[in-house]
């Protein structure tokens, strides 16, 4: 508990089949005891059947040894238990002598084994972290305005007037109708009943560091110097949960993981905030909110969006359909972190031809770490297209287009490639042209890609869309493509 560890508390089928194992010999339940003169296959027993629970993603078994043990028994279990399936298994054995071989044994086995209960519930709980991070790390939320189509425009009007006016603050009338727009509607008279159990105090603020930043705890917690929860947007659901857990463990509410959603839209699109506070904040049933509103604001500093913010929402507006020469439909969008499965699948799936020439080199398929680099990137300065259709309920990535930011503002490396089944259907031209679109919009003036110099089909499309092809001066046997994506070159893209 001192560790905020959720453990899975048994129900239903799981509950059952625990209880008809244990036969009373033991009491059930997110820690489940067993008396210590019952055999030890019963322990492992009990393991297994958890583990069989899609559910329980792993079990830690602490055990005190008594004289009833079969210690040369408890190995066997163990190691079986850890072979016969996936999930994780950690072992506690208390005791010196003969269990300290036995740990040495268990442990030698691949199997994390720990001396004492306090250093076991630790290790699990560094695991049960690690999982959260993974969650964490594969979210690409993005600002919602495009999904909502949300009048940015209006919002940022009204905070114009208000700078044109010299008003450098803002109350909850002032921005009234700036919340209705991104959908928080406040109230202007506190309620009774609300949501959660005491007020509490969200406000935007800006890091050295970070950037914009969302800070979420109860109210008060500033005068007694209490840790706030802090996240950076853009939030989703995940991540809104998440920061909720963080402030408040095992608080739950609808209403507030929409309103975090909602301004995290607006810390997103509106850069003019620069700090906003929510004090004595009441979130009622109906999703509406009353608090203490006063926000700080300031002139745009750039044109470009999203500047403000650490980390790049994902870049919805660039999603689209194309309708393929055989008719099939295919979504192209920016790439998210959860495509590495259908990227290693593409790669494998290309003839050898193919990969030799996208990646100029011979590999069969894509290292653990060059999936991670190209399925979860930075938007900011880098972007991958993906071509995906559905086939029988599948998503398969027919073909891809990216380009990475050479750091300097300025120009950009681009590499296109698609399946071998899904080449001469007007898909490659496609996607350099959505391509272009998205570097031009992030100020980018150049594109330049490595050609090898026997690609000759490549270099044929590259002329066909525009660039200019010259021998690399650095190696005879590749060429050098290079298109300045000026406003004129920009204004005749067409399908």
């Amino acid at each position: 508990m001192e560790l905020n560890i959720d453990l899975l508390t048994p129900e239903g089928e799981l509950c059952e089949k625990l209880e008809s194992t244990m036969m009373g010999r033991g009491g059930i339940g997110s820690v489940t005891t067993v008396w210590a003169s019952c055999a030890t296959d019963l322990f492992i027993d009990l393991a297994a059947d958890a583990l069989s629970s899609p559910q329980c993603g792993g079990v830690l078994l602490t055990l005190s040894p008594t004289a009833l043990i079969d210690i040369d028994s408890l190995y066997d279990l163990i190691t079986k238990l850890h072979r016969d399936q996936k999930k994780l298994v950690m072992v506690c054995l208390l005791g010196g002598g003969n269990m300290t071989n036995m740990r040495t044994r268990i442990n030698e086995a691949g199997i994390p084994t720990f001396r004492t209960p306090e250093t076991a519930i630790e290790g699990f709980q560094f695991l049960v972290q690690f999982q959260r991070n993974q969650l964490l790390a594969k979210q690409s939320p993005d600002s919602h305005a495009f999904r909502f189509k949300i009048d940015v425009s209006e919002a940022t009007n009204s905070l114009n007037e208000l700078l044109k006016a010299g008003q450098s603050t803002a109350t909850a009338d002032d921005l009234r109708s700036i919340f209705e727009l991104f959908h928080i509607p406040l109230i202007s008279r506190r309620q009774a009943s609300h949501q959660l159990l005491a007020p509490i105090h969200l406000r935007v603020f800006q890091d050295a560091v970070f950037g914009s930043a969302i800070g979420l705890s109860l109210e008060g917690v500033h005068q007694h110097k209490q840790v706030e929860a802090v996240a950076l947007p853009p939030l989703n659901t995940v991540l809104a949960k998440d920061l909720i857990q963080r402030a408040f463990h095992g608080e739950e509410s609808f209403e507030l993981e929409s309103l975090l959603r909602n301004l995290s839209t607006m810390v997103c699109e509106l850069p003019e905030i620069e700090s906003l506070e929510l004090a004595d904040l009441r979130v009622h049933e109906t999703g509406s909110v009353y608090a203490d509103v006063t926000a700080m604001l300031r002139p745009r500093k750039s044109e470009r969006r999203y500047e403000h913010l650490a980390i790049h929402p994902y870049p919805r507006q660039w999603v689209s359909e194309r309708i393929l020469k055989n008719d099939e439909v295919a979504t192209v969008r920016p790439v998210l972190p959860r495509d590495a499965v259908i990227l290693a699948d593409f790669v494998r799936s290309m003839s050898h031809e193919t990969r030799y020439f996208r990646f100029i080199s011979n590999i069969s398929e894509l290292t653990p770490r060059m999936l991670a680099s190209m399925s979860h990137i930075d938007y900011d300065r880098e972007m991958a297209l993906l071509a995906v259709i559905n086939r029988d309920g599948e998503d398969l990535l027919i073909g891809t287009a990216r380009y990475v930011d050479n750091f300097d503002d300025q120009s950009c490396e681009f590499a296109v490639v698609l399946g071998d089944e899904f080449q001469g259907l007007g898909l490659a031209s496609y996607l350099m042209r959505q391509l272009f679109k998205v570097a031009a919009d992030k100020g980018i003036k150049v594109m330049k890609g490595i050609v090898l110099a026997e690609n000759k089909r490549m270099i044929a499309f590259c002329r066909h869309l525009g660039f200019t092809i010259q021998r690399d001066p650095d190696d005879f046997g590749q060429v050098v493509a290079t298109i300045k994506l000026t406003p004129n070159m920009l204004s005749k893209l067409s399908d």
